[in-house]
């Protein structure tokens, strides 16, 4: 497995939603998730490190920003950083707070 994920995020238009998640699953992003931000959507994506270089990333916004023009939409903003892989199956006890549920003792 790799050490380092590059975490994409993807500000865009909601009409471009779909057609985002289809770029990013082309390009190899292994995990996708999405959160609307009033009439934009955020879209993230995860890939290995060693699967792309800056240049690909680069390329990758092109093919986003293109695509938008041509469907005549704003453009989305795309930025990249590198992430370390983390055991979620065990890290989210550490934040993880038992809750009372109802009124008895």
């Amino acid at each position: 497995m790799a050490s380092s994920w590059w975490e994409i995020q993807v500000l865009c238009d909601l009409v471009l939603e779909d057609l985002v998640f289809w770029r990013l699953e082309t390009f190899g992003c292994r995990g996708t998730s999405s959160e609307i931000k009033g009439h934009s959507c955020l879209i993230k994506a995860y890939l290995p490190q060693i699967q792309a270089q800056l240049l690909d990333l680069a390329a990758l916004s092109l093919l986003l920003r293109q695509d938008a023009l041509c469907a005549e939409l704003p453009t989305p903003a795309m930025q990249w950083h590198l992430i370390e892989e983390e055991d979620w199956s065990s890290s989210w006890k550490d934040h993880w707070q038992p809750q009372e549920v109802g009124d008895r003792s």
